[in-house]
């Protein structure tokens, strides 16, 4: 067995994916998984959040549970969004490092380049796919127009695209799945925790998998992680209130020197009806920044599970070389 040298050999290391209706590949990517991570450490675990899948993905991992050791599944009680199963594997990985791959996009051959990363010292390594040259140029220009502009106008410390994959110390897996944004955009916690993080560029395998192609999908994601993660909305909100009101101020009292200076008062319907039309605009649209923030509030304050593990099943096979000692297992 070659172990990478530079991390320990009583490490436990978590292999995580997300799967929904993926018996196509799921075989596949599990055994080749096996086979890399095997080759590297002698304690580790394969664990596969299973997110509703209807088709013959369970049934596929449980025949290879009783092969292959060290694989764990847990099944979702039903399909829950893909923030709800992606903290599941945050809350429910055991390594003492987790990585997380895509089952469909992510060659098994990235564990070794993540662990190469994460043996510097980095509590986060996010892996950044590089763009897909299939996809089409609408959805090019409108990802660059808003990672480029849109983002970093409004001060947000992260790239829209998702970022499921990666390498994660046990310290940071702690830190995403207790952080209070876990609910809303959890693929986004690792930006904003503060690890000592860096990212690798790496190529994704071919897939058929739907893209957002539109700008206008781009901007509602854009728009709701922007209001899920910053104040900066409401502060501009306040700003627009406030300038609005000294609109009105100078208003007054231009109204004021017109009364006291003019005799005769030329009827002022036009001026009156832009103003007051411009501050009903402004006061409703402080009404509906304000209304999604409430909203959200009280969402968090009813304190619903974002997701429930209906059954959960570990490999019957034994791997014979394998010490009973793991780290963050307890042993009764």
């Amino acid at each position: 067995m070659k172990r990478l040298s530079f991390l320990s050999a009583d490490s436990l290391i978590t292999i995580a994916t997300i799967t929904q209706n993926d018996q196509k590949t799921i075989k596949n990517f599990i055994i080749q998984v096996h086979v890399t991570i095997s080759s590297l450490f002698k304690h580790f675990e394969i664990l596969i959040i299973d997110n509703g899948s209807s088709d013959q993905t369970t049934k596929i991992i449980k025949d290879l549970q009783t092969k292959i050791p060290n694989i764990r599944l847990a099944i979702l009680s039903r399909k829950f969004d893909s923030d709800g199963a992606y903290l599941a594997v945050l809350e429910d990985s055991l390594g003492d490092y987790t990585i997380i791959l895509d089952v469909n996009l992510d060659p098994p051959t990235l564990i070794k380049r993540l662990l190469d990363k994460i043996s510097h010292g980095y509590d986060a390594v996010i892996a950044n796919a590089r763009t897909n040259p299939l996809r089409n140029p609408i959805s090019k220009i409108s990802q660059i127009l808003l990672d480029r502009i849109f983002i970093k106008v409004f001060a947000v410390p992260f790239e829209l695209q998702p970022l499921y994959t990666g390498a994660f110390s046990r310290s940071a897996i702690h830190a995403m799945a207790k952080s209070g944004y876990k609910k809303w955009h959890a693929k986004y916690t690792n930006t904003f925790i503060g690890f000592h993080k860096i990212t690798l560029k790496y190529t994704q395998k071919k897939s058929n998998r739907k893209q957002p192609s539109t700008l206008i999908g781009y901007l509602y994601q854009a728009l709701d992680v922007l209001v899920s993660h910053s104040k900066f909305p409401l502060r501009l909100t306040s700003f627009l209130g406030l300038f609005a009101s000294f609109l009105s101020l100078c208003f007054v009292i231009y109204t004021l020197c017109i009364a006291l200076y003019k005799d005769k008062i030329i009827e002022g319907w036009i001026t009156t009806s832009l103003v007051s039309g411009g501050l009903f605009f402004l006061l409703f649209l402080i009404l509906a920044v304000l209304s999604e923030y409430v909203g959200r509030l009280l969402t968090e304050s009813r304190k619903e599970p974002v997701y429930t593990i209906a059954q959960e099943l570990n490999s019957s096979a034994v791997n014979k070389k394998s010490t009973t000692k793991l780290l963050n297992v307890i042993r009764r």
